[in-house]
């Protein structure tokens, strides 16, 4: 869709996304920024090919409107309930005390490792090294 808002001279708006809804006959297209005469050149446009268009402005970013379905198929995967039933099994071998300590050494470890990947461990590091 970018492509074609450029090739018609549409260059200072971004199509974020377009989606043609289920009677194939409206189309929600998400654009950047809202400017009435683009609206009107893209809605003329698209008449001409027999989708009614809805404009949705997202200035910082698209709608995700597949969260569900996403949310869906991860429960089809044979991951999820793997994951899922390790955690269950953790929380009746350990209780809430293992889980508790678990989860502090985990987070622990990765500030740790946050800091030393760090810019500010690795000038630290030269410094030392000079004296």
């Amino acid at each position: 869709m970018q492509e074609f808002l450029e090739q018609q001279d549409l260059k200072s708006i971004s199509c974020r996304s377009f989606y043609i809804l289920n009677d194939r006959e409206k189309g929600l297209l998400v654009l950047n920024n809202k400017d009435e005469i683009t609206e009107k050149k893209i809605d003329e446009l698209m008449n001409v090919i027999g989708i009614n268009t809805t404009f949705i402005y997202a200035l910082d970013g698209s709608p995700d409107i597949n969260y569900a379905h996403n949310i869906r198929l991860s429960m089809r995967s044979p991951w999820f309930w793997c994951l899922l039933t390790a955690l269950i099994a953790l929380f009746v071998f350990v209780g809430l005390s293992g889980i508790f300590w678990l989860s502090f050494w985990g987070s622990a470890g990765w500030f740790v490792s946050k800091f030393i990947m760090s810019s500010q461990f690795s000038s630290w590091r030269s410094t030392i090294g000079k004296n």
